[in-house]
């Protein structure tokens, strides 16, 4: 018989974990708090909203023969045909992209944008005029360059309602009235001469979105362009990224005013938390005060991540 010697484990006790810091838990306790407080701020606002919505509605009903700039636009431009409907709400102001300078306006960076797409859109058409020239008819390259501008035409429109200014809805006008007229056409039955009238106009809408991009820069100079909430809270959003980015304490300042201009007093404070933590040299603290902040701002402007 064989005998086996095992050799028993060693049972080894082990230490227990040690307990977080009390800091650390009165932070998180601290950010939940915040974040809870924006988030309250911030469905109180939504729901004034649906508030107004609630109170036209009654309006309506009350007398639909009256007429309502709310029904009436709701009426007139979305419930018409099937390719030109659009959100009923706008987009919210740019937030994520760099603007050309610190503190433009989005009404000077919709101009912008549109100089630029209707550069493109007339820049294609030209190029497809000229592809064509010693063609009967327009070829598949110039065909190609009709479908380019098309696409670029579209991209305009979503620009053109991210804000409100006075010559948006005369603009926009030209602009369907330029793809039904003459994009579209030329898609279904190329036609040269159809398409040198899509130059010219196309150059007119160009040299017409270059004199509004002049007179918007000009009022903006002037301070004569007054911000909507949307454009301050997108505003807020940038100065809180840039901060969180670069660890520059005169992005965190911006932030604190705009804020300011908001009605969302958690914001100020919150801000404001963060601010007093980057002048005291607590530069992670202030840069989870920053974050908690943007993340509220953020559930505004639907750009949750």
């Amino acid at each position: 018989m064989v005998m086996v010697m095992t050799k028993s484990k060693k049972r080894e006790v082990g230490f227990p974990l040690a307990p977080p810091s009390p800091l650390k838990i009165l932070r998180n306790f601290a950010l939940f708090v915040r974040e809870t407080a924006i988030g309250i701020t911030q469905t109180d606002k939504a729901l004034r909203s649906f508030d107004k919505i609630f109170l036209e509605t009654d309006k309506f009903l009350e007398n639909p023969l009256q007429g309502s700039p709310f029904f009436d636009k709701l009426i007139g431009e979305g419930l018409t045909k099937l390719e030109e409907q659009e959100e009923f709400e706008k987009p919210v102001g740019y937030t994520g992209e760099t603007k050309s300078y610190e503190g433009q306006s989005d009404a000077s960076y919709c101009a912008e944008c549109i100089v630029s797409h209707w550069a493109t859109i007339y820049g294609l058409l030209e190029e497809a005029d000229r592809l064509s020239i010693n063609e009967p008819t327009l070829n598949n390259e110039s065909i190609n360059r009709v479908k380019e501008s098309l696409k670029e035409l579209k991209a305009s429109l979503y620009d053109l309602n991210i804000t409100n200014r006075p010559w948006i809805d005369e603009f926009k006008a030209r602009v369907r009235q330029f793809r039904k007229q003459y994009l579209l056409p030329l898609l279904a039955e190329p036609n040269k001469e159809l398409l040198k009238q899509a130059v010219r106009e196309a150059k007119a809408l160009y040299d017409t979105a270059i004199e509004i991009l002049k007179t918007e820069r000009q009022l903006e100079k002037e301070g004569k362009v007054t911000r909507s909430e949307e454009e301050i809270e997108a505003d807020l959003e940038r100065q809180l990224t840039y901060f969180i980015n670069k660890k520059d304490i005169a992005h965190l300042e911006r932030a604190y005013q705009l804020a300011k201009m908001t009605r969302c007093s958690a914001c100020v404070k919150y801000t404001a938390a963060a601010l007093d933590a980057a002048r005291e040299g607590r530069m992670d603290e202030a840069v989870e005060w920053a974050e908690g902040v943007r993340r509220g701002i953020r559930v505004i402007l639907n750009k949750v991540e």
